[in-house]
C-alpha cells in the first residue's frame, strides 16, 4: 500500500521484479497503491486490489463486530457440542447402572430359582405316586384271585414311595443349605455390611475414585467419604504414608 504519488513514485510498483514477487506469493496480497484511479501493474498482478491504502487496511482487518460474532458463534458450538457429550455419558452410565444387579437381588433370583425347582420335583413325585397307584389298583384287579402275595407288591409301591419322598426332602435340605450359604457370602460381601460395621470408603473428588493408598492424594484435595448413613465431604490436612495405619 503507498498513498498518492507521482509516476515517477509509482514506478517502482510497475517493475517487473515487483510484479514477479506478488505472482509467487503463497500469501494472499492486497494492493491499495496511490489514488483510486491510479493503476499499476503490481494491481493487475495482486489477489485483491482496493482503490486507497485505507480500502486496503479495511479489506484485510475483520471489523471487530464480526470477529466478536464469530467468537460468540464458535463458543455457542462449543457448548452444544459439550452439552451433547454429557448427555450422552450421562445416560451411558445410567444405563449401566441400571444392568448391575445388587448381592440381594442376585440372591433373591438364585432363591426363586431353587424354590421352583424344589416345586417341580414335588409336581414330578406327585406324577410318579398317583401313576404308581393307579398302576396298582389295575394290577389288583386284573390278579385278583390269581396272585396270592397282592401285599408284596403294595409294600414295594410303598417303599418306592417313602424313597421318593426322602430324596426330595434330602435335596430340598441341601438346596435351602446351599441357599442360607450363599445368601451368608454376598451379605458378607455386600458393601453396605461393609460399612454397617463401621468402616467408610474414602474416594477423590471430582472423578470418585476408591483411595488405596495415602501416596495417591495430597494436602487441600478435596475428598468424600461415604458412609453407612450419608456422605462427608472435606479436604486433605495430611497423610501418613505406610500400613501400620489401625
Amino acid at each position: 500500500a503507498r498513498g498518492g504519488g507521482s509516476l515517477e513514485d509509482l514506478a517502482a510498483f510497475n517493475s517487473e521484479a515487483v510484479a514477479r514477487a506478488i505472482f509467487a506469493s503463497k500469501i494472499l496480497i492486497v494492493t491499495g497503491i496511490g489514488h483510486e484511479t491510479d493503476f499499476t501493474i503490481a494491481d493487475f498482478v495482486a489477489d485483491v486490489r482496493a482503490p486507497t491504502p485505507s480500502a486496503a487496511a479495511e479489506l484485510t482487518v475483520p471489523e471487530k463486530k464480526y470477529l466478536k460474532q464469530q467468537i460468540d458463534d464458535m463458543h455457542l458450538d462449543l457448548l452444544s457440542i459439550m452439552t451433547r457429550m454429557m448427555t450422552f455419558y450421562h445416560q451411558k452410565v445410567d444405563d449401566l447402572h441400571g444392568r448391575l444387579k445388587s448381592p440381594v437381588q442376585i440372591m433373591n433370583m438364585f432363591k426363586q430359582t431353587m424354590v421352583s425347582l424344589c416345586l417341580r420335583m414335588q409336581q414330578a413325585l406327585q406324577r410318579r405316586i398317583f401313576h404308581d397307584k393307579d398302576k396298582l389298583v389295575w394290577m389288583v384287579q386284573a390278579l385278583k384271585g390269581t396272585v396270592p402275595d397282592i401285599r408284596f407288591s403294595r409294600k414295594q409301591v410303598l417303599d418306592r414311595h417313602h424313597q421318593l419322598f426322602r430324596a426330595m426332602e434330602h435335596c430340598v435340605i441341601q438346596k435351602n443349605n446351599r441357599i442360607q450359604h450363599t445368601a451368608a457370602t454376598l451379605k458378607a460381601l455386600n458393601p453396605a455390611s461393609v460399612l454397617n460395621r463401621g468402616y467408610s470408603i474414602a474416594r477423590t473428588l471430582p472423578d470418585k475414585k476408591v483411595i488405596l493408598d495415602a501416596g495417591k492424594v495430597n494436602v487441600q484435595d478435596p475428598i468424600e467419604i461415604i458412609l453407612a448413613q450419608g456422605r462427608v465431604l472435606t479436604r486433605v490436612e495430611k497423610t501418613i504414608h505406610g500400613k501400620d495405619h489401625i
